[in-house]
């Protein structure tokens, strides 16, 4: 049975190069990181900063991650660009539209609210034997106690952008010649699960299954060009001690141009500083 493609939010600059890659959706979140792709969560409360230390949806993926589920056809993109949504957003008869729905939408939660309350109250009193009277002390209470839930995704960016084939196809070229890409994308064929690695001095890490079941085992440089550039020896000792330090190897990338077939063009050498930590 074929899966349907989760959803994502992509903010896309004039360039083709992604600057946002959101996904709202829990179940698309879930069905992600079964998939091994498990972004960064960035939802958070402004004003109730102890809340950030648990962050909530969306989740933010790397540009890499949203290419590559673009390409492998496990994900469909809202594409936006910013261009695109200031001129939304400067639209009066667009605002006052949005407006007029956006208070229709928040009736009909208050008038569902009403009447599961009332239900609850009614059946409250039945269980206790009290015969049920209408008091307005008690519509007041009532009121006072609805909520409205504020919407996790943005009605401009999901009713105001398109599934456009041609901005996604941009992208899957853009990010087909990309270097950092191609190491992902490499590292993914061969089953790994693929992080951010700033932290530890490097572009990705690499887990061998989900990362809150397994540590990490590689820390991936940023690619070279196979062929021209130099590999300094200052960031040999730089990588190969850090990444020792905490119990992983040190791993060198490398775009070989010249091989043929493009899933050879990608080259890893490992480093592991012996006798140390």
């Amino acid at each position: 049975m074929a899966v349907e493609p989760v959803r994502i939010n992509v903010t896309m600059s004039e360039d083709g190069t992604v600057t946002n890659a959101l996904v709202f959706s829990l179940k698309d979140i879930r069905r992600l990181r079964e998939q091994g792709v498990c972004g960064v969560l960035s939802g958070s409360l402004p004003t109730i900063a102890q809340q950030n230390v648990f962050l909530s949806v969306p989740l933010r993926l790397s540009a890499e991650e949203a290419v590559w589920l673009l390409e492998k056809g496990y994900a469909r993109a809202n594409v936006s660009r910013p261009t695109a949504i200031s001129e939304t957003l400067q639209d009066e008869s667009l605002a006052s539209e949005l407006s007029e729905k956006a208070k229709l939408r928040v009736e009909e939660e208050f008038e569902r609210q009403r009447v599961y309350k009332r239900e609850q109250h009614a059946l409250k009193l039945r269980k206790l034997g009290i015969e049920e009277k209408h008091r307005d002390e008690d519509e007041h209470l009532l009121e006072s106690s609805l909520f409205y839930e504020v919407m996790n995704d943005s009605t401009i960016l999901r009713d105001g952008s398109g599934d456009a084939e041609d901005l996604v196809d941009r992208l899957k070229a853009k990010y087909s010649q990309d270097g950092n890409f191609k190491v992902f994308r490499s590292l993914r064929s061969h089953g790994l699960v693929v992080s951010p690695g700033a932290r530890f001095g490097g572009k990705f890490i690499a887990y061998p299954g989900d990362p809150l079941r397994y540590h990490s085992h590689m820390v991936v440089s940023s690619p070279l060009d196979y062929r021209k550039d130099p590999i300094e020896f200052r960031d040999i000792i730089n990588g190969s001690r850090l990444s020792t330090t905490v119990k992983k190897i040190w791993v060198l990338s490398g775009i070989d141009t010249q091989e043929r077939q493009e899933e050879e063009q990608v080259k890893f050498f490992s480093i592991e500083w012996a006798g140390f930590g």
